[in-house]
């Protein structure tokens, strides 16, 4: 990003491993169906209005109480350590992977991080690790890449051994 003059850039991060332990041990959903409309609720945010999102949500079955702590929990954003320090303090899954990558990331230099655990990406096939880069200076503009982990299709086109991340 530096490199094409985009220096002030964020990089969200975001862990859906997280977001779906939430949904399921502390919302108590064991809906599969609905849990990943929670998460594509998620994703919505900020695209939609809380008001838009909860209306399609409670059609397909998810109440307004749910909605709305999953929308607390989905503003839980900002400083890696703060953030991070949070998941613990609040009884969200720990964040193994999301710990290591920001500190693998510190040790290189990368210090224009942000922690989202609202940030999920929409698509089913996203299994951990996402993220989305935004420009610090024009927030107007959206992400200008965003991508993750994704075993899932790996192992839908016939490749369970091998994980995959991607960017677009």
């Amino acid at each position: 990003m530096k490199k094409l003059g985009l220096g002030d850039a964020i990089i969200r991060i975001g862990d859906r491993s997280i977001a779906e332990g939430y949904i399921r041990e502390k919302l108590s959903e064991d809906n599969d169906t609905r849990v990943s409309e929670m998460l594509r609720s998620l994703d919505k945010m900020g695209k939609k209005s809380v008001e838009e999102i909860t209306d399609e949500a409670v059609k397909k079955g998810i109440s307004k109480e749910k909605l709305a702590l999953l929308f607390d929990f989905a503003k839980v954003r900002g400083n890696s350590n703060d953030v991070l320090s949070k998941t613990n303090e609040l009884g969200y899954a720990e964040g193994g992977d999301l710990r290591r990558l920001v500190e693998a990331l510190e040790v290189r230099g990368v210090g224009n991080l942000e922690i989202d655990l609202g940030l999920v990406r929409g698509l089913d096939y996203y299994t951990g690790i996402v993220f989305e880069v935004f420009d610090g200076t024009d927030n107007r503009i959206g992400a200008l890449a965003g991508g993750g982990r994704y075993d899932i299709l790996t192992k839908i086109l016939g490749r369970p051994e091998i994980g995959a991340v991607g960017v677009a």
